[in-house]
């Protein structure tokens, strides 16, 4: 069957523990976008106080989620909803047009009988 796949998976929490904050900032952003200050620590720019508390407040968190077994097997289906979403969108907005223009040809002050 080509709908879906098996994944081995072993993960080591401890391990996830002794990261340093942009080893967690590296792995995490090759899988999401990340955070607009974690981006601009990334970029070279140097944060101010208040932001680099938001920044570590927000690698704990992705420190936290790489070693969550759900928060991994989020990923390899992220982008396919994201992808189904988008479809479905451009559909549902496609079928507004259709039906818009359907009602319009059937009403009787477009037909010249």
């Amino acid at each position: 069957m080509s709908n879906h796949y098996h994944i081995a998976l072993k993960l080591i929490p401890e391990q996830v523990d002794d990261w340093t904050d942009d080893e967690v900032i590296r792995r995490w952003l090759t899988l999401f976008k990340g955070h607009v200050l974690v981006q601009h620590y990334v970029a070279g720019i140097d944060p101010k106080a208040a932001e680099r508390d938001k920044i570590k407040a927000v690698v704990a968190e992705w420190r936290w989620r790489l070693s969550n077994i759900s928060w991994f097997m989020k990923c390899p289906t992220s982008p396919l909803l994201e992808r189904q979403t988008s479809r479905m969108a451009a559909l549902a907005t496609f079928g507004r047009h259709v039906f818009a223009h359907k009602h319009c040809f059937q009403s009787k002050r477009y037909w010249h009988v």
